[in-house]
């Protein structure tokens, strides 16, 4: 699943351009589990 984040975005340039990079480009995985499985786990478990 793609999410926005804006966020992470600012700081990835910034990061890039204070190190003296151009054209930066950068990959952030995030990982865990979307509200509908994480409910489905909690039923299941407890």
């Amino acid at each position: 699943m793609e999410i926005e984040a804006d966020p992470v975005e600012t700081w990835a340039r910034e990061v890039a351009a204070a190190n003296g990079f151009t054209e930066p480009e950068h990959v952030v995985d995030v990982f865990g589990y979307c509200a509908e499985c994480s409910a489905a786990r909690a039923s299941s478990t407890g």
